[in-house]
């Protein structure tokens, strides 16, 4: 693997962004003294990658669970 991939711009920024969304989301849950602390959070984070005909571009479809 010649080439390092930078996370936080990774498609446009969009895999960043998400995750972000995700663990403010886990943080409030966690500090809400409503939810049982025991419990443990898990955030999912699936991208999606089709290449090109030529294999040197691939559309990105960032999703959470």
């Amino acid at each position: 693997m010649r080439q390092i991939i930078d996370l936080n711009t990774f498609a446009s920024g969009a895999l960043a962004e998400k995750v972000n969304i995700e663990l403010q989301k886990v943080l409030e849950n966690i500090s809400d003294p409503n939810t049982d602390h025991k419990k443990a959070r898990k955030v999912t984070v699936t991208m999606t990658l089709k290449a090109n005909e030529r294999r040197n571009l691939a559309n990105v479809l960032v999703d959470n669970k």
